[in-house]
Order: C-alpha cells, then structure tokens, then sequence
C-alpha cells in the first residue's frame, strides 16, 4: 500500500443514492502522478454523534485536511493509500496528512469496527 501525495481538486456532500436516511461525502482527488480518484464516506445522519459514523467520518477527513470548515478542503495537500500498489483499478482507501503519520482509514477505525 504505496501512498499517493494528492490535492483535494473539489468536494460534495450528498444523500446518498445508495443507503436511505444517509449521507455521503465525496471527495475528487488530483494525484501528483496525473491521476484522479473520488473517496467517499457514507453514514446514517442521526443525533448521536458517538455513534455517528458520518459525523465522525467528517470530522477526521477535516484533522487530516488541517481545516477547521468544510469549504476549506479545496486545495488541502494529501496523501491518498491505495489497496495494491495505487494502479489503475486499485481502491483508494483511505487519506493521510500530507506532512504527519495521521490517516484516516475507514475500516481501520474503532468506530467503524463496532458497526
């Protein structure tokens, strides 16, 4: 699993088309190698923050990011980590701060590991 450095080109936030009462937050990455990838977090939108998977998905891509608002995430350098070597066709899974050992790998998250 061979990172990538990155810059966040854009972002969005959507209900997801794919998981009811959820939301989703995309982001479309620039690769410094020329290549571009969208990683996307999902989760249910509901009061409880310590169980909020969205909520707390949000907040760490913007500890990654060094961003304390949402709209700030545009231009943030990263690291993107890549399931394989990063060829074409591996999924991204996950982004890390661009200068600190601090990522952000889902499914490698306690809180996700309790769903």
């Amino acid at each position: 699993m061979n990172p990538k450095n990155a810059v966040i080109r854009d972002y969005w936030l959507r209900i997801s088309e794919q998981y009811s009462m959820s939301l989703e937050l995309c982001l479309e990455l620039d690769l410094q190698d020329g290549g571009g990838v969208v990683f996307s977090v999902w989760g249910p939108y509901s009061g409880d923050f310590h169980k909020n998977t969205f909520a707390y998905s949000v907040k760490r891509i913007m500890d990654i990011c060094g961003v304390t608002n949402l709209k700030d995430l545009k231009g943030a350098p990263i690291r993107a980590k890549f399931e394989g070597n990063g060829q074409l066709g591996d999924a991204i899974i996950g982004i890390g701060n661009f200068l600190y050992d601090d990522w952000f790998i889902p499914r490698e998250e306690k809180l996700y590991k309790d769903f």
